[in-house]
């Protein structure tokens, strides 16, 4: 059952990708699971809507309104190698990063968790995203001071070919009593909640 509490959120944690191998027309096929440890400060989604309207004698007498996925961005402490191969397509060559004219982006799925004032989590995943690669800048240590240089990735996120799905919300989560799903939320690409069971006569 979906919860029906209205609550803030005051943290975001456990950033995790999944490289997408296929998007066809059957379901869609994921790599391993690639988890960023405790490096995420801050994500933003700004969704994004098409719509149309039909105008008859002066009237409007129909619109049709579409999802089409939006932009996301997530303000990390900073990448390491194999994550510029997973996001950016950059390759690795006598263990040096290689930044090359036709690198090709990957598309990924992203899931992360938000927590509570009251202790329970909201879990969001967007299972198609892209992200390129974006401003960096580094800073020295000044006299009576020390900076720390973050990154922010920024992309989009957009439906699947095969289901038209494009984000998921689960809200209210146990992190004691619903442990295995916020365990396989972020280790299984499809995974969105357990299968709901049926009672009888309904």
């Amino acid at each position: 059952m979906a919860e029906d509490k209205r609550t803030p959120t005051i943290n975001v944690e456990k950033l995790t990708m999944w490289k997408l191998l296929t998007d066809e027309e059957t379901a869609p096929t994921y790599g391993e699971a690639v988890k960023f440890g405790k490096i995420l400060m801050q994500a933003k989604e700004t969704p994004s809507t098409a719509n149309a309207e039909l105008y008859g004698d002066g009237e409007k007498t129909d619109e049709a309104f579409e999802n089409t996925g939006g932009s996301i961005e997530f303000n990390i402490h900073g990448l390491n190698s194999s994550d510029k191969v997973l996001l950016y397509g950059e390759h690795i060559k006598k263990g040096t990063n290689v930044t090359a004219r036709y690198d090709t982006p990957n598309y990924v799925c992203v899931a992360f968790l938000s927590k509570r004032p009251d202790k329970l989590y909201n879990l969001k995943k967007f299972v198609k995203c892209i992200f390129m690669p974006s401003e960096e800048s580094e800073t020295q240590t000044e006299k009576g001071g020390i900076k720390y240089s973050t990154t922010t990735i920024k992309g989009t996120y957009s439906p699947l070919l095969s289901t038209t799905e494009a984000k998921f919300v689960r809200y209210g989560v146990d992190p004691v009593k619903d442990a295995e799903i916020i365990n396989k939320w972020l280790t299984e690409a499809l995974y969105i909640g357990p299968d709901e069971t049926v009672t009888q006569g309904s």
